[in-house]
Parts: C-alpha cells; sequence; structure tokens
C-alpha cells in the first residue's frame, strides 16, 4: 500500500515507477542504505512518461529533485519518505541529511509499531520462548541457554524458531528487536 500526501496522479505514477524494475529509482531501493537524491528527470521511467505526455504539472515535477529517505522493515517491507525540492535548490549538507534520516527512523518506527498492532493479533510468546530470547539477548549460544534452562539444545532451537515465527522475523536479532520495541520482552530485567 502506497499512502501519499501528493497529488493522486503523480502518487500513481510514483507507484509505477517502484514496481518498475527499469527505473533508477527502484534499483537505488535495492543497492543503497542510507538516503540519497533521485534526479527524477533523469530516471528512464520518467523519461518514456515525459515523452507521452506535456502535462504542464507534471513538466514542473520532472524539474524536481527528490530525497529518498527509507529503511527496510521487513525483507517485504519498505517504509519511504521522499522530500520534493526544486533542482536549483541548494543540496543539504551531510548533517543535516544524516539528522533527518534519525528523526525519520524514530517515525518509521511508530509507523511500523503502530501497523503491527493495528493489523495482528496479540502476539503469544510463551514463558518459555521468552527465556529463551531472553538469554539469546544476552548472547547466550542455543547450548549455553540448554544448559541454564535444564532443557535440550533442540528444545531451545525449538522455541526460538517459534518464537521468530510468531514475531514475523527473519532471525533472531530481527526476533529479540522485534519483541523488545512491541514491549513483549524487557531485556533490562534481571535473569
Amino acid at each position: 500500500m502506497t499512502e501519499s500526501t501528493l497529488d493522486p496522479q503523480v502518487s500513481a505514477f510514483m507507484s509505477d515507477i517502484l514496481s518498475d524494475e527499469s527505473s533508477d529509482f527502484s534499483r537505488a531501493l535495492l543497492d543503497r542504505a542510507v538516503p540519497y537524491i533521485w534526479d527524477f528527470s533523469s530516471d528512464p521511467v520518467v523519461i518514456r512518461h515525459t515523452a507521452r505526455k506535456a502535462d504542464p504539472a507534471w513538466l514542473e515535477l520532472a524539474r524536481s529533485r527528490f530525497h529518498v529517505f527509507f529503511r527496510r522493515s521487513t525483507p517485504a517491507e519498505t517504509l519511504l519518505y521522499v522530500a520534493q525540492s526544486a533542482s536549483d535548490e541548494d543540496l543539504p549538507r551531510a548533517e543535516e541529511v544524516l539528522h533527518c534520516q534519525g528523526l525519520l527512523q524514530v517515525v518509521f518506527d511508530q509507523v511500523t509499531i503502530g501497523a503491527r498492532a493495528r493489523s495482528e493479533t496479540e502476539i503469544r510468546i510463551t514463558v518459555r520462548e521468552r527465556e529463551c530470547l531472553r538469554w539469546c539477548a544476552e548472547g547466550k549460544t542455543s547450548d549455553e541457554i540448554a544448559i541454564i534452562l535444564s532443557l535440550s539444545t533442540h528444545t531451545v532451537n525449538h522455541y526460538l524458531i517459534s518464537a521468530t515465527k510468531k514475531l514475523n522475523a527473519v532471525n533472531r536479532m530481527h526476533a529479540i528487536t522485534t519483541a523488545v520495541r512491541l514491549g513483549i520482552l524487557d531485556i533490562n530485567s534481571v535473569l
């Protein structure tokens, strides 16, 4: 789902660009991990579209430059914030861009947590799953957790895999981070 404060036509076009793998914009999202500037008018998909349409509003948009901030929340979901500026404006300093990126990470975290809370029923992590996640957060291996909790290594791995699936995470560290963000796991509590 794409949410935008742009004109509906422009918003629809941005969705098309995101879904078109030949666009510079789509390729950059796969390759980059830091904010970047997207030159709208030089993107091949934009050039093809501009050649077909000579709408004055579109041509004005084509003279823009965009600052793209993003965060991959899961392998299947990418949150984006795209800010538009005129192509003749001065570029922001690196410190300003990184400051904006930091602020947006906080916003993205709130959006992600809010969306998960609305879309998912309460995640039910068992006491044992929570214990295994907590010890894993302390840097313990499955073998070490098995000794601490008097379980087999196989059982510990089962609990960690189960918790990871329930939290829709891609690995143990992602599961721990998600559990902490959702308030399911308190890493500051006494073990």
